[in-house]
């Protein structure tokens, strides 16, 4: 329920102000039996993956973009390219737009992905993006911060925000 999950949400919550807790999902019911196993069974992983995080937080980017531009653009090309054409022509010309308008818009997602990367790759540890051309939410990233770069980071996406407030 509701207060289910706020609950848990603030355990997770006080727990990052001390360290940084890898939580099971919400709703993950084990007994002790099996978590011992399950920890025991994974032990070099789960170690690998503590060592990443140790002394980090996780900070999630999402952006999204007006493609409203990018769809003025292209059904204008493709107007101006059916002008005086036959029936038969326009529908090779509508497909021929529409795929050189969807590579436009993985070729401007993958461009805006390297930017934030090259602009915040310095202040953190790892990245995890996905990006997602066709969408309004082009891109949502995690980005494992170390707490000493906490300040840096955070300057680093306020000088990304404002270089690119079309954004």
């Amino acid at each position: 329920d509701k207060q289910s999950v706020l609950t848990h949400q603030k355990v997770v919550g006080s727990l990052l102000d001390q360290t940084t807790p890898l939580p099971f999902r919400f709703g993950t019911v084990v007994g002790e039996a099996q978590l011992k196993n399950y920890l025991e069974s994974r032990r070099p992983a789960l170690l690998e993956k503590l060592a990443l995080v140790d002394g980090c937080v996780e900070m999630s980017i999402k952006i999204i973009w007006p493609k409203s531009a990018l769809e003025t653009r292209a059904k204008s090309d493709f107007a101006d390219s059916l002008a005086g054409t036959q029936v038969g022509t326009e529908f090779l010309r509508k497909k021929t737009t529409e795929l050189a308008g969807n590579e436009q818009l993985v070729q401007e997602a993958d461009d805006i992905a390297a930017w934030l990367e090259q602009r915040l790759g310095s202040t953190v540890r790892d990245i995890r993006m996905s990006v997602n051309p066709s969408q309004r939410l082009v891109l949502a990233g995690d980005w494992l911060v170390p707490r000493v770069a906490l300040e840096a980071y955070q300057s680093a996406v306020d000088a990304a925000r404002s270089e690119r407030p079309d954004l």
